[in-house]
């Protein structure tokens, strides 16, 4: 190797390493970009899971309230069946008693009349 092809294998040599040099501290200011843009993402992923949490606790606070809502609906409609069915009943009850009442006042009219009539035959 002569002179001339050391010195041009040594400037190689020399540009290489001062573009490897150039590339690290590119590669470096990208990896602190990407750091910081990484530490920014957490940041709001832990944002954003709070805010899951808080909604999840509302969401089941909001489940119980209509669970209970629900409970005492069917509370409320059992026992309004329950007071229906006992008006019912009692109205079937008045209505069998009506209804004896009225057979009973037909039978006695019907007796009166004929009293009545056989005293006016007698009279």
């Amino acid at each position: 190797m002569t002179g001339d092809e050391l010195d041009r294998a040594i400037e190689f040599l020399l540009q290489q390493q001062s573009k490897l040099s150039v590339d690290i501290e590119n590669l470096k200011d990208s990896q602190a970009e990407t750091s910081r843009k990484i530490d920014a993402l957490t940041s709001k992923l832990d944002s954003l899971a709070s805010t899951v949490d808080t909604l999840a606790s509302t969401v089941d606070q909001l489940s119980n309230i209509v669970a209970d809502g629900f409970i005492r609906t069917e509370t409320q409609i059992e026992s309004g069946w329950a007071d229906t069915r006992e008006a019912i009943g009692n109205l079937i009850i008045a209505n069998e008693s009506t209804r004896d009442l009225a057979q009973k006042v037909a039978t006695l009219s019907l007796q009166t009349s004929q009293r009545v009539t056989n005293l006016e035959a007698k009279l």
